[in-house]
């Protein structure tokens, strides 16, 4: 009886895992925008100045697409099967039909009268759920220059105004991948200019193991500690916080991902200098007993300074504000012989500091500061080149082993 109960558990655990529940991080996708939010049924969220009701989601299965109709006060969400939403994309522009194009652009002048449909006519469009495909066909038929367009010309305008009129959501779940690029899109400064492809080389230098501990020193959204955390998960990862202390923010990529925090032990910085300068710190709480999470917090405390002092330590990754050179040196203590340490900064200046100091030491190996550089491309038929505009400055890492 005993055994079916638990199966029974175990499926329900298995089913719930399959569908998006309340409180859960999703990443709401369209066309043109992407956002994480958190599932609160008692709250709505804006995607395209839409507002999209929290129960219409929760209780859906994880990447399920969404019609989108209504006007942009009240949103109605439509079930697509994923199938005809993959159609969608690959066929559009070809289900606009015209009836023919021309030689070049030369006889077309952008005056702004060619297009008859107003907007009021336009919006109600919207508002009666026409499709992206249906709105673009009027604005073909209404338009006295786009039979005057080249071929190459009318793609590109299809293309554009099926991407502007589109009305698809989609429902995505969290990954380290996809936070990286959705962090880095929205603004490369909350991240400390750690771009993807970055962290990917912070990631492969530290050599994570699955049954290793490691520290990390991340200031930025907590997307390093959550990369660090879902790459060991048979043991803990020792999240030192900076001078600013705890903020709600330096662990919002670990709750995204739905890690938890069980096995994240946070430490401040203070304690951690105090511990190395051979000052003897309390074991006992001061706090209220009553007071559960803060007398949780000093317990973490705890042991994450018991596992720093037994050196135990089997990596070392920082990506931190204000200056990298003291808390490099005083981290680099408590790491094991031969271990990997990777620091990323966006200035090269500190970094270059950093290692004349860890060269001049002696007790580190096979220091090198890199760049990594990557550029996207557009792969079109006959269209094919690189992106015009993209970021070049991805920071600079530094990768060392220490040693005796």
């Amino acid at each position: 009886m005993e055994g079916k109960m638990a199966e029974q558990d175990s499926k329900g655990d298995a089913c719930a895992a399959t569908v998006m529940r309340e409180g859960d991080f999703v990443i709401l996708k369209t066309e043109k925008t992407a956002r994480m939010v958190q599932l609160r049924a008692e709250h709505p969220v804006f995607v395209d100045k839409r507002k999209i009701e929290c129960t219409d989601i929760i209780g859906r299965p994880w990447e399920q697409v969404f019609a989108m109709s209504g006007a942009k006060g009240k949103t109605n969400l439509i079930v697509v099967p994923r199938q005809d939403y993959v159609e969608h994309l690959f066929s559009a522009t070809g289900k606009v039909f015209s009836e023919g194009q021309g030689q070049d652009n030369r006889s077309i002048c952008d005056e702004n009268r060619s297009q008859k449909l107003s907007r009021e006519k336009i919006e109600q469009f919207k508002k009666d759920g026409a499709s992206s495909v249906a709105i673009v066909q009027s604005l073909v038929e209404n338009s006295e220059s786009f039979q005057a367009k080249t071929g190459y010309s009318q793609e590109k305008y299809l293309k554009k105004k099926l991407k502007k009129y589109d009305c698809y959501l989609q429902t995505c779940r969290p990954t380290v991948r996809s936070l990286a690029h959705l962090y880095w899109n929205q603004s490369p400064l909350k991240v400390g200019m750690l771009r993807p492809d970055s962290l990917a080389t912070m990631l492969a230098h530290a050599n994570i193991l699955s049954s290793g501990k490691y520290v990390v020193m991340d200031s930025y959204l907590g997307l390093l500690t959550a990369a660090v955390l879902e790459r060991c998960p048979q043991n803990q990862v020792i999240q030192v916080l900076d001078y600013q202390g705890y903020q709600s923010s330096t662990r919002q990529a670990v709750q995204a991902l739905g890690l938890g925090t069980e096995r994240l032990l946070c430490v401040d910085y203070y304690l951690v200098e105090r511990m190395a300068r051979g000052e003897v710190l309390r074991d006992d709480c001061p706090e209220d007993p009553s007071k559960v999470r803060k007398v949780a917090r000093f317990e973490k405390n705890m042991a994450a300074l018991r596992i720093l002092h037994a050196r135990h330590v089997d990596g070392l990754l920082l990506n931190c504000r204000g200056e990298i050179l003291e808390s490099t040196v005083l981290l680099l203590q408590f790491l094991k012989l031969s271990r990997p340490f990777v620091i990323f900064s966006p200035y090269l200046e500190e970094l270059a500091r950093l290692y004349d100091t860890l060269k001049s030491t002696n007790c580190t190996a096979m220091l090198k500061i890199s760049e990594s550089w990557i550029r996207g491309y557009q792969i079109l038929e006959n269209r094919t080149h690189p992106e015009i505009n993209m970021q070049g400055a991805s920071g600079y890492v530094l990768t060392g082993i220490k040693c005796e």
